[in-house]
């Protein structure tokens, strides 16, 4: 396996060819990730993709499901669904792909253990009986405003000061002329009539910081309204593979997984399309860390995980028997090493990446 400084060059290489790369944020990117072993995780699905299978090879012939991939804890956040409910779950799936239904376990584990410093017992434990009682009643989307799921609303409740934060950076961002086909895209997104459309390139994320990521903003209704498109190409899991057809899954996962569905979030001609408003936003890893709800949270997202795998039906009882047949333990040990793994090669960045 290359260092980790050399397999990003090779991995950003194999990512040119298939994109437009922004070196400023990329380099942005570059110094996010020797900030903590977390952020080196979230921006690093392709060394995750070198390094599980070497680390974790017991897991690898597990039953296969339309997957997440780039599964961490702060990939999960809010939207408004076609009734203007407030719903919740996993916000992102530029990686999505068929993989062993181990591989979003482990990789939300490890994310937690990392982020929120929580022992791995405790967040395999609540995790793992989640995503089993999903699988089992079939799944069910989370709808937030109701008794069943208070606690996940009070952790995710929008602030006045949520909103004037988000249209202070976005219009703080550099104004820009997307390509002609991504300004009809995101005009097409716009509520009607528009008029006065500003285009700005939109710096965020870390797994995606350094592709392009174009929004459009207006005056509407009395307020501001915003849309953004984000370049898209398949999963990180074909990066060292001579596969160039891949097919893109996040359109395929939005449709099949169990959930309150987003009308405002679509894939077209290689970009995702989605809203952008104080309402649509993630929980912050600084929020979890604060919460007294960790237990709650880590049996939500394994829920949650149990509704993106119902994406393949079929491989349900498969999973479940899967899951009894392991030892005790098996996400916990699993987790451990992947803690320690990325932790490694964390600490190797600090060392020999880029500044």
């Amino acid at each position: 396996m290359l260092p980790i400084a050399a397999s990003n060059r090779a991995y950003e290489k194999w990512l040119r060819s298939r994109l437009t790369l922004l070196p400023a944020d990329l380099k942005r990117k570059h110094g996010k990730m020797a900030k903590s072993a977390f952020a080196f995780l979230r921006a690093t699905f392709f060394r995750w993709v070198e390094v599980w299978p070497e680390v974790c090879t017991g897991l690898l012939a597990a039953p296969r499901v339309l997957s997440v991939g780039d599964t961490h804890v702060e990939n999960f956040g809010t939207w408004r669904d076609a009734e203007g409910r407030l719903a919740w779950g996993v916000n992102d799936f530029d990686e999505a792909e068929v993989l062993p239904y181990t591989n979003d376990l482990v990789r939300l584990c490890t994310s937690v253990v990392l982020g929120a410093a929580a022992s791995p017992a405790r967040v395999c434990v609540r995790v793992l009986k989640g995503y089993e009682r999903s699988l089992r009643a079939g799944g069910a989307p989370f709808i937030l405003g109701g008794a069943d799921h208070e606690w996940l609303a009070n952790l995710a409740q929008i602030r006045a000061k949520d909103a004037s934060e988000l249209w202070a950076r976005m219009q703080g961002f550099k104004r820009v002329t997307p390509p002609r086909s991504v300004q009809s895209l995101l005009t097409r997104a716009l509520p009607k009539p528009v008029s006065r459309v500003h285009f700005v390139h939109r710096s965020a994320g870390l797994g995606s910081l350094g592709r392009q990521r174009f929004a459009a903003i207006v005056t509407w209704g009395g307020g501001l309204v915003a849309r953004e498109a984000k370049t898209l190409t398949t999963s990180a899991v074909h990066w060292q593979t001579s596969q160039r057809d891949a097919p893109v899954r996040y359109g395929e996962i939005l449709e099949r997984a169990v959930r309150a569905s987003d009308p405002w979030l679509s894939v077209q001609k290689g970009w995702v399309v989605r809203r952008l408003a104080p309402d649509s936003r993630k929980i912050e890893i600084e929020e979890l860390r604060r919460s007294s709800d960790l237990n709650q949270f880590l049996e939500a997202m394994g829920w949650e995980l149990g509704n993106i795998h119902l994406s393949t039906p079929q491989q349900r009882n498969a999973v479940l028997r899967d899951l009894q047949r392991r030892k005790p333990r098996w996400l916990q040990a699993a987790t451990a090493q992947m803690v320690a793994a990325t932790v490694r090669d964390w600490k190797e960045w600090k060392k020999t990446g880029p500044p």
